[in-house]
């Protein structure tokens, strides 16, 4: 009766009900007018706004906000204007300025949390007084504290929530300023933050400029010439350099820059306005469509031919770049002779990074011809007539006069070897392959001027071959005019490196490592097996890795010996590099090594590699050192569980090594067979075959989880059938 005279509960008075002409017992009480007002959520939420204005205490009141909290989950968006407008000037309160102590710094945290509440329920008081406050007060605390390095990750994490729900749930306000703005603001932070290894901040700024980037930022070309420039050259190159976190450069690719954003410059269109890029939209960017971006950072899984709807930023960034690129290296315009500026060093840094990491930049830089451009100006400044040979030239003019030539070389290097460490990059036409490979040889005397320059391009060379069957074929080959090929080179490179006597307190060099890859690349075509084969590099292991080393044997660094043992278990999986030598040295240096080590490992993959070659036969069998060495590798212990002993072994993969050269060196014809029956080493392997098949056929498999289990049980077998044909 009540709720029909007085129609909500709110307006329910104990005046209202006494009028009316009633029984007194159906009149409601005091008692009872408690019990409803109690239950009235709406005007209970009310009262907790009174109770935060007469809070004295900052743990009172970050009580009463986590009460408010509660009812706003059970109420969500269904609350009056009124309660919504009250609750908007108690957030607005606290978080408009920044904290200044440890207590008002929880109690702007709770503000936060209250304030990411309200936006996610879409109450639009909070919405529209967020983003009025963040358009008209600069000095408001979130531009404040954004530019605080030292802000705390789980504060910044609320602002970005704060922000991010914000854009997310409002509608896009063309009249708003603060997007272009905060955009701007948090490219710079983002680079401070990262220079500083606080990639976490990193993260949560890039997802805000994720989000703001969908809206009408009003950029002026300056701006997005600036952030272009700045973002990529330092985010990118310095990501890469230092192991990226592959998901936090993906946030940075997929801004998508509506074309609202690139305001148009009618005295400067044709080179990078606005109707320069709706013109060419058909030729330059629509070919590359933007993906699923949860597919895309989840894998790489889509390819750039995949289309869906909106234009992908890099594609567009990339097409800036080219362009500014054109600007700065114009046509019989470069001039090695003078220092590089800084736009030729921030375009090709940005370039650079930016290949590394999009395949669609890459697949852009295709379409315009980068790669032809930076070989053609290599070769114009090698056909210049006023520096020709660069012994010569550093002779009559000096070292010092040749800073400018090498800075501009390293600035083009350096971009080429960022672009082609991606394996997106690979380069499959023969001429191209081929015109890399001479210009590369035409510029390797410069390298002896430069120990920079000299690293670059070893890299450079690596990340070439790394990817292409084609680099590898040309660079094994001699190019006209010279003596010896960029593969020769590299091996020159690689023994100078390792032979050199290292300087005290000074950094060691390991060019040698990129050196060597090179030539585990090149074992993949015959041309390079065959020039390598000429070179009698498998001498170097009489220095670096004696049967007996004594006091006179220079001292290899792991990382070398590692790096040299790498390129012989390639080059010994071939004819031409397959033949036993050194056979006491791999021996050795097993038995000085841990079980599993890279170093045993390698060595014995070299051992099993030999044991392919029916030439190599004759010499492993009667080689004692040899055939006991497998036999003490068959007897190792291997882990079976968790209760077993601390010293067993966690993986069959030098068990199945061994197997699997006995199987080689045995298992064919009679005379071997022959040796090795009615061995203790036979009975071992018997009994090893017998343990496996016991365990295989078990319904709860002891070795589960045990790497290389099964293919040594496989081996096993086979080398048993051998035995019994």
């Amino acid at each position: 009766m009540a709720h029909r005279v007085c129609q909500v509960p709110s307006s329910i008075t104990l005046e209202s009900m006494s009028s009316l002409d009633i029984r007194e017992s159906l009149k409601i009480k005091m008692a009872d007018l408690a019990l409803i007002r109690s239950s009235n959520l709406s005007e209970q939420l009310g009262y907790q706004f009174i109770a935060a204005e007469n809070c004295s205490k900052h743990e009172d009141l970050q009580k009463t906000v986590s009460v408010i909290q509660l009812y706003l989950v059970v109420l969500r968006n269904s609350i009056s204007s009124t309660v919504a407008e009250n609750l908007w000037k108690l957030i607005n309160k606290y978080i408009r300025l920044a904290p200044g102590n440890e207590a008002d710094e929880e109690l702007y945290k709770s503000m936060l949390d209250l304030c990411v509440t309200c936006i996610r329920f879409s109450q639009q008081q909070a919405m529209d007084g967020l983003s009025y406050a963040l358009e008209t007060d600069h000095h408001h605390s979130f531009h404040l504290l954004l530019h605080d390095r030292q802000i705390p990750l789980d504060k910044l994490f609320l602002i970005c929530q704060c922000i991010m729900q914000l854009l997310s749930n409002e509608l896009n306000d063309d009249t708003m300023n603060w997007y272009g703005k905060i955009f701007m603001q948090l490219s710079t932070l983002a680079k401070t933050h990262f220079e500083l290894r606080q990639l976490q901040h990193v993260r949560c700024m890039l997802c805000i400029m994720r989000f703001v980037s969908e809206r009408n930022l009003k950029l002026s070309k300056p701006q997005l010439m600036r952030f272009t420039l700045s973002a990529l050259s330092l985010v990118f190159t310095k990501a890469q350099a230092a192991g990226y976190n592959r998901s936090m450069l993906s946030e940075l690719e997929q801004f998508e820059l509506a074309y609202s954003d690139m305001p148009p410059d009618k005295e400067d269109i044709a080179k990078d306005g606005k109707q320069h890029f709706e013109s060419n939209k058909e030729q330059a960017v629509s070919r590359y469509i933007d993906i699923d971006f949860s597919d895309y950072s989840d894998g790489n899984k889509q390819t750039p031919n995949h289309a869906i709807q909106a234009t992908n930023a890099a594609i567009i960034i990339f097409h800036r770049l080219d362009q500014l690129f054109d600007c700065y290296y114009l046509p019989k315009t470069s001039n090695f002779l003078e220092h590089p500026v800084v736009g030729h060093v921030q375009v090709c840094e940005a370039l650079g990074g930016l290949l590394k990491v999009s395949p669609w930049a890459v697949k852009a830089a295709g379409q315009t011809k980068l790669l032809a451009k930076v070989v053609h100006i290599l070769d114009d400044f090698l056909n210049d007539e006023k520096i020709g040979n660069a012994a010569v030239y550093v002779k009559r003019v000096g070292p010092h006069k040749a800073h400018s030539i090498i800075g501009n070389l390293l600035v083009l290097i350096n971009m080429l070897s960022q672009w082609h460490s991606s394996p997106t990059s690979d380069i499959i036409q023969t001429s191209m392959a081929t015109s890399i490979a001479k210009i590369l040889i035409r510029i390797w005397p410069w390298l002896s001027h430069s120990y920079q320059l000299k690293k670059v391009t070893v890299q450079l060379i690596m990340f070439l071959t790394e990817h292409s069957f084609e680099m590898c074929k040309q660079i094994s080959l001699l190019q006209s005019g010279h003596a010896q090929s960029l593969l020769h080179l590299m091996a020159r490179v690689a023994d100078f490196e390792t032979t050199k006597k290292e300087i005290p307190n000074k950094e060691p060099s390991l060019n040698m490592v990129p050196a060597l890859r090179v030539m585990v690349n090149c074992c993949c075509c015959v041309e390079g097996r065959q020039s390598l084969s000429k070179m009698n590099l498998l001498d170097m292991f009489d220095t670096i890795l004696p049967a007996n080393p004594g006091p006179t044997h220079p001292k290899v660094r792991p990382p070398v010996l590692i790096a040299w043992l790498g390129f012989w278990e390639v080059f010994s999986r071939y004819d031409v590099g397959g033949k036993a030598c050194h056979l006491q040295s791999l021996i050795n240096t097993i038995r000085r090594n841990p079980p599993l080590s890279r170093k045993r490992i390698l060595c014995l993959r070299i051992l099993r590699n030999m044991c392919f070659f029916n030439g190599n036969r004759p010499r492993l069998v009667e080689l004692a050192d040899f055939i006991n060495l497998l036999r003490d590798i068959l007897e190792q212990k291997v882990q079976k569980a968790p209760t077993s002993e601390k010293n067993a072994l966690h993986s069959f993969e030098e068990h199945r090594l061994a197997v699997l050269m006995l199987w080689k060196l045995f298992g064919f014809g009679a005379k071997y067979k022959g040796m090795l029956r009615g061995t203790k080493l036979f009975k071992l392997l018997i009994g090893l075959r017998v343990e496996m098949s016991v365990v295989f056929s078990e319904t709860v498999n002891k070795y589960t989880g045990v790497h290389y289990a099964s293919d040594l049980a496989k081996l096993l077998e086979k080398l048993m059938e051998s035995m019994r044909q």
